[in-house]
């Protein structure tokens, strides 16, 4: 059996800090709690090998706010079979307040 293939990107090597793999300026992924994601995702119509690959979702996050979730149609082969899902890769907190234009 083993690890998927997929999972090999999510690995961080041994001399490298957690801290330092996460370059993205207000990344907030790893603060939202699964049910929430995976509420997020439920969104999305289902996956087919037509969905584009990188698709945004909007979602109201439970002590958060209004979160804006990048996610990328992925594909999990088993011999003939080909299964499609939606994989979170970023969330940024969506700032709702006005900037006082009018």
């Amino acid at each position: 059996m083993g690890n998927s293939k997929l999972a090999n990107r999510c690995h961080i090597s041994s001399g490298e800090s957690p801290a330092a793999s996460v370059s993205l300026d207000g990344d907030i992924l790893r603060k939202v709690r699964g049910d929430q994601v995976s509420a997020a995702l439920q969104t999305l119509p289902p996956p087919t090998h037509l969905s584009p690959l990188i698709a945004v979702v909007l979602y109201d996050v439970e002590g958060i706010g209004l979160v804006e979730f990048s996610v990328e149609r992925l594909q999990a082969r088993r011999g003939k079979h080909s299964h499609y899902f939606w994989c979170a890769v970023r969330a940024a907190r969506v700032d709702t307040t006005d900037s006082g234009e009018p």
